[in-house]
């Protein structure tokens, strides 16, 4: 099967679109100024303050949270995958809906299959990365419970390893938050996809508008004012 040339100039558009964005968050010159890394900064801040205290019931209370919330995202990404094998089964009924309804070029059930499929592989990629998250997040709870308690006219060695166990339980949470941001962001990838049955060029413009929107709040947002 060949596919028409508008559709290979909006699928590289949109996977053009995407790396590109991905660049400006994770490699660019640029990535210090976003918001996830500014709150990442304040993890390393939050777990210098646990090791101040020896009660750390707020310090599990806001793990929980996090792990909560991966766990969440995880569970949907789960049954978005389901409700993709659903599709798929009915991929005659949803032929016949778009022609009849948009008269689109490539409205062949092949078609079909193809941007059902792609929609299963991002909610698969996301599953992983909040699963993995969740994983992530619960090493980092251990490591907050292996930080020594402070004490007094404690020798220099003694706080060296505080300080040690303070940065290892903090990269460990960066790096869950990490893998939960990626996540995060596959399911915004997801819904140019989602538009894709629509037709290519409704694809194409929902994904700049979702690249614009997330970059406004990574780099433009009261968020990151408020944490400069």
């Amino acid at each position: 099967m060949e596919f028409s040339q508008e559709t290979l100039i909006a699928v590289g558009f949109y996977i053009i679109n995407w790396f590109f964005y991905l660049w400006l968050m994770d490699y660019s010159p640029w990535r210090k100024k976003t918001l996830s890394y500014l709150v990442a900064q304040k993890r390393i801040e939050w777990l210098e303050a646990t090791a101040q205290r020896s009660n750390r019931i707020v310090d599990s209370t806001m793990l929980m949270g996090q792990m909560n919330g991966s766990l969440f995202y995880a569970s949907s990404a789960l049954l978005a995958l389901g409700a993709c094998f659903a599709l798929l089964t009915n991929r005659e009924h949803i032929t016949d809906l778009l022609f009849a309804t948009l008269h689109q070029i490539d409205t062949t059930e092949t078609y079909i299959e193809v941007k059902i499929i792609s929609l299963m592989l991002i909610f698969a990629y996301c599953f992983f990365k909040f699963g993995w998250a969740f994983r992530l997040f619960t090493y980092s709870s251990v490591l907050i419970g292996s930080i020594p308690n402070p004490q007094k006219d404690a020798s220099e060695e003694y706080n060296q390893k505080i300080q040690k166990s303070c940065m290892q339980a903090a990269h460990i949470n960066i790096q869950a938050a990490r893998h939960f941001d990626r996540g995060q962001r596959a399911i915004f990838a997801s819904l140019p996809l989602l538009s894709w049955f629509a037709g290519n060029k409704v694809m194409m413009v929902t994904s700049v508008i979702i690249v614009l929107a997330m970059l406004r709040r990574q780099f433009l947002s009261q968020s990151v004012y408020i944490l400069k």
